[in-house]
């Protein structure tokens, strides 16, 4: 595995732990309503994933990496969606 593919993996993952925890724990406290967490989580996964990983290519640019850019982005926004759909299932 290449070291971009490395780091955008690791950077999603983590994040998309993250923020779906938090959102989870939020939710669940204020509502109680397994559907409306399911329903949120959903939300999250996208939202989160494509803003961070569309971030991810604007500060890489900046750096001058060129394509390596582009495999942490997606790397990054695989590991959110595979990190946020394994623990709503």
């Amino acid at each position: 595995m290449n070291h971009s593919l490395q780091v955008g993996l690791a950077f999603g993952l983590t994040s998309g732990v993250i923020a779906t925890l938090g959102l989870m724990i939020g939710i669940h406290s204020g509502t109680h309503s397994r559907p409306v967490v399911l329903g949120d989580i959903l939300m999250i996964a996208l939202a989160d994933a494509f803003a961070d990983a569309l971030g991810t290519p604007v500060s890489e640019e900046a750096a001058h990496l060129g394509i390596a850019a582009l495999v942490i982005s997606l790397s990054h926004l695989l590991g959110e969606w595979i990190s946020t759909w394994g623990r709503s299932g």
